[in-house]
């Protein structure tokens, strides 16, 4: 813990912007956009979540993927902050545990991966902050 937090007796930094919550306090229109977006989940659909900045999308977004049972999802939460699209790709890889190592394309272990089968959890990939994307990276998952 820092010195502020310690000499004030502070549990979380001043001067942070986020720190962690145990339980999201929903307005009743955001519990049904968390329903929404489970039931869309639940059928393989996809989604975009918008707002103004601040408006409390990316808390929902992680609210959604504590929300979703892990024995049934496998959650891929990447905060995309202007990479190229392989490394987008690798770090979904990562986080979904695909193996990145070897000479098969990322792009076709990750798409073999999606396939929904009774054996495996269904993949979800929750992109923050991809109001900032770039062209390449909206064809990537235009691909997946």
């Amino acid at each position: 813990m820092n010195t502020v937090c310690t000499h004030f007796g502070l549990r979380h930094s001043p001067f942070s912007d986020t720190f962690p919550l145990k339980e999201a306090h929903l307005t009743r229109a955001e519990t049904a956009d968390l329903e929404r977006m489970v039931n869309l989940i639940g059928e393989g659909k996809n989604f975009a979540l918008t707002g103004e900045p601040g408006s409390g999308k990316s808390m929902l977004l992680r609210t959604l993927a504590e929300k979703l049972d892990s024995k049934s999802f496998r959650i891929a939460c990447v905060p995309y902050a202007g990479q190229k699209p392989n490394a987008v790709l690798r770090e979904i890889c990562e986080k979904l545990k695909i193996d990145t190592a070897g000479r098969t394309p990322l792009l076709s272990r990750l798409h073999k991966s999606l396939a929904r089968s009774a054996e495996a959890p269904y993949a979800v990939i929750i992109l923050d902050e991809a109001h900032e994307r770039s062209a390449e990276v909206d064809l990537l998952f235009a691909l997946l």
